[in-house]
């Protein structure tokens, strides 16, 4: 898709664009993010 097109192109045919630019993944949430680090900091939280 052009410059042009995707600028004048409704919000949802830029998120369909944008999402379908996205690599396939099996990779959970949990691959990316420490989990027992955000519930001790989470427990740290005055």
């Amino acid at each position: 898709m052009k410059y042009n097109e995707y600028m004048g192109s409704a919000p949802e045919e830029k998120l369909k664009y944008f999402l379908s630019t996205l690599s396939i993944t099996n990779r959970t949430p949990e691959y990316y993010v420490n989990w027992e680090k955000v519930n001790g900091g989470v427990k740290n939280m005055p």
